[in-house]
């Protein structure tokens, strides 16, 4: 578990989530704790708020890059 980062407790409970995910996520994209922080912060802005919905925003984004 992330517990032990300072700035892991930060997070909702709704956030944690979708960061455990992210993490699980294989993506072409590396990112750091604190980037993967900031990036599901910014995807609760925008409405992402479970893991299903972030796997359906990152499929929506494969496929817009293959158009």
């Amino acid at each position: 578990m992330l517990t032990d980062w300072h700035w892991y407790k930060d997070l909702t409970d709704e956030q944690r989530n979708l960061y455990e995910e992210l993490v699980q996520i294989e993506t072409e994209i590396f990112l750091s704790p604190r980037d993967c922080k900031q990036l599901v912060k910014g995807l609760t802005r925008i409405g992402i708020k479970t893991p299903k919905q972030l796997r359906e925003w990152f499929t929506a984004l494969a496929e817009a890059e293959k158009d």
